[in-house]
Formats: structure tokens, C-alpha cells, sequence
């Protein structure tokens, strides 16, 4: 839901088909957010 998003991208990481991605940021990005957490 796009409306309930903080932008924190952990719904990319567990999505396991990979259905989902967070637009203006890349896989890497992403990953290295949520490993700094």
C-alpha cells in the first residue's frame, strides 16, 4: 500500500518473487539500508 509507506524498503527485501520495487533507488541501495538498521 503506497500510502502506508515510509520508504524504508523492507517490503523489497522480503518480497520473495520480487514483485515490489522502490522507485529512485536500486537493489544495492536498498539492501544496504536495511543491513545499517
Amino acid at each position: 500500500d503506497e500510502a502506508l509507506c515510509k520508504g524504508c524498503g523492507a517490503c523489497v527485501s522480503s518480497c520473495i518473487r520480487g514483485a515490489i520495487k522502490m522507485k529512485g533507488f536500486s537493489d544495492a541501495q536498498i539492501l544496504a539500508m536495511i543491513d545499517a538498521t
